[in-house]
């Protein structure tokens, strides 16, 4: 008798000089009148075989062919996953032996990484049975990074932004990429991308933050010839007023509404404004006719008061002699009473004061003054 397993072939031979051959039966043989003949039955068979030696004269034998079989390995279809999962690639039972590729003699083996994978098992019985695995491709996860800043600004809202992926999953139940969050709680996302794999990040905004207000003083009044700095009462990161300054002060020369807006060391923003009323102020041009020098902080300074806007000015000083002892050009510079450094006596000066109001024609004015001490 004869023992294959599985799909195996045996060649069965017949004794030579007989002058005809007849097999039965007709199953899995690749000839019934060959004197030998291969024969690939599924399961064990006798074969029976009738030879003829000479006109009439038959001989008879049989053989018997046994199957052995070992189960089927299906390790699955090739696969692709994510960085992060993996297979199990189970060759299951009924086998004594086990060898992979990867050198394991396990039944099963986890695999997480791309290649190609072969088992070839063994029964009781010597017959053997494989199959191969691919697997062809490990994905990189993505990567989703959520705004961690935990304050928010009382009054504004926080666009939170996922990413670029397929799909979204957040917290709140919405799918879009983004989403606009203004109270404080716990936000988190879970993205998929192209090839299914996923990623998920959370944030927390813990507190909602006042914004800059009352910063600008109280309305006021303004003459149309003067000017007045408006500036915040604290220091800030941002300024912009209406004007279209960034400074954190500007000069107002005219009546009108002025804002401000400021952003504070939270990034939090805040607008105020200020009223400056127009004012009906004195006007025209104003000298004493002495000073003293004395330092006592009273008086010290001879100079020309203007009550306008003006658009051009010189003043000089004359001694009796008629030299010029000071010159100015700036309507905030005065006589202190010295000449190239040295204290003047008392005495009586000339002085001589060109001007120009706003819109108005250029004036001189002539005059003395007493310096006392």
């Amino acid at each position: 008798d004869l023992e294959k397993c599985n799909d195996d072939s045996l060649t069965i031979s017949a004794p030579k000089d007989f002058i005809s051959y007849s097999w039965s039966p007709d199953y899995n043989i690749n000839s019934s009148s060959s004197g030998t003949v291969i024969v690939n039955p599924r399961v064990s068979t006798l074969y029976k075989i009738k030879a003829e030696k000479s006109p009439g004269c038959y001989a008879y034998d049989s053989i018997n062919v046994i199957v052995h079989t070992s189960p089927k390995i299906d390790l699955g279809s090739d696969k692709e996953f994510c960085f992060g999962d993996s297979a199990v690639l189970d060759a299951g039972a009924g086998f004594v032996n086990y060898v992979w590729n990867t050198a394991s003699q396990a039944q099963k083996i986890v695999v997480k990484e791309k290649g190609d994978y072969f088992v070839l098992a063994s029964t009781s019985d010597g017959c053997q049975s494989a199959d191969t695995f691919k697997l062809k491709q490990v994905f990189i996860n993505p990567v989703v990074t959520l705004n961690k800043e935990s304050n928010l600004c009382i009054g504004t809202s926080r666009e939170l932004d996922a990413g670029n992926f397929v799909s979204y999953e957040w917290s709140t139940g919405e799918k879009t990429r983004t989403i606009n969050v203004n109270t404080v709680g716990t936000y988190s996302v879970k993205v998929t991308d192209i090839n299914t794999c996923t990623a998920a990040d959370t944030t927390k905004i813990i507190s909602l933050l006042p914004l800059p207000k009352n910063f600008l003083p109280a309305d006021t009044s303004l003459c149309s010839y003067s000017s007045i700095q408006l500036s915040a009462n604290n220091n800030y990161l941002k300024y912009l007023w209406n004007t279209g300054a960034a400074t954190p002060t500007i000069t107002a020369t005219k009546a009108g509404l002025y804002w401000l807006q400021v952003t504070d060391n939270n990034n939090c923003t805040g607008r105020d404004s200020i009223t400056l009323l127009p004012k009906d102020c004195l006007a025209g041009f104003y000298i004493p006719n002495s000073f003293t020098p004395n330092g006592d902080g009273i008086n010290d300074i001879f100079k020309p008061q203007f009550f306008g806007s003006v658009v051009k000015f010189e003043f000089l000083i004359y001694n009796r002699f008629g030299k010029v002892i000071f010159k100015t050009n700036k309507l905030n510079d005065g006589w202190q009473g010295n000449y190239k450094g040295s204290p003047q006596d008392s005495n009586l000066f000339l002085w001589v004061c060109k001007y120009q109001f706003n819109g108005e024609v250029e004036k001189t004015e002539k005059g003395t003054v007493v310096l006392l001490k």
